[in-house]
């Protein structure tokens, strides 16, 4: 009977022909290093997958900080990273704003509490701390220039103008307790005295 030709031929005489021993020890390292390469390639995309779900993540906005402690150590994670730094800026352009002014109230407000906010300043005091220093001020500024609505410039001065209006805690305290205040006495007639005197 004809022997069937395969379609690989038989090599050649440039084909060194192998003993069994050496074609069986051949297949087996070239299925180790298929192998091989199949666990890195599952190892890579398990990785994409992590990082999509770490970026996914990173996407979600955080609860404003409350306190300088956390500001500082949020501020320092900026430093150090570029991707917690991206994730910022996505979040912050999210927010949006009718126009530059509330923008930059909506982004500080979902940065930091008001509290936190009375600490800063635009340019620094010498009792409050320079914002415009800072890397949530770069991903605020970085983040509302994505829209070519906002300049850099009414960026700065409306931010300017917000961050000095905000209050903290105490300061929101005494005024709700000097309203109140207020409201009893004229409730009690004591807005006139005169009109208590001829009674």
């Amino acid at each position: 009977s004809q022997t069937k030709r395969s379609k690989y031929g038989d090599g050649g005489k440039d084909f060194q022909e192998m003993s069994n021993k050496q074609f069986q020890y051949t297949m087996l390292m070239e299925m180790e290093s298929f192998k091989t390469t199949q666990n890195q390639i599952l190892q890579l995309l398990q990785q994409r997958n992590k990082d999509d779900d770490d970026e996914q993540d990173d996407d979600e906005p955080p609860r404003p900080l409350k306190d300088m402690e956390e500001f500082n150590v949020a501020e320092t994670a900026l430093q150090k990273s570029s991707k917690k730094r991206r994730a910022k800026r996505r979040q912050l352009k999210r927010i949006g704003g009718k126009d530059t002014r509330t923008a930059v109230r909506l982004a500080l407000d979902a940065m930091m509490s008001k509290s936190l906010q009375s600490k800063f300043s635009k340019e620094g005091t010498s009792k409050k701390r320079k914002f415009i220093d800072t890397e949530h001020y770069n991903c605020l500024a970085d983040a509302l220039m994505m829209d070519d609505k906002h300049k850099k410039v009414d960026i700065d001065t409306q931010l300017g103008d917000v961050i000095k209006r905000a209050k903290d805690d105490e300061q929101v305290e005494r005024g709700k307790k000097k309203k109140k205040k207020k409201h009893n006495d004229g409730a009690c007639g004591h807005d006139n005295p005169e009109e208590s005197d001829n009674n």
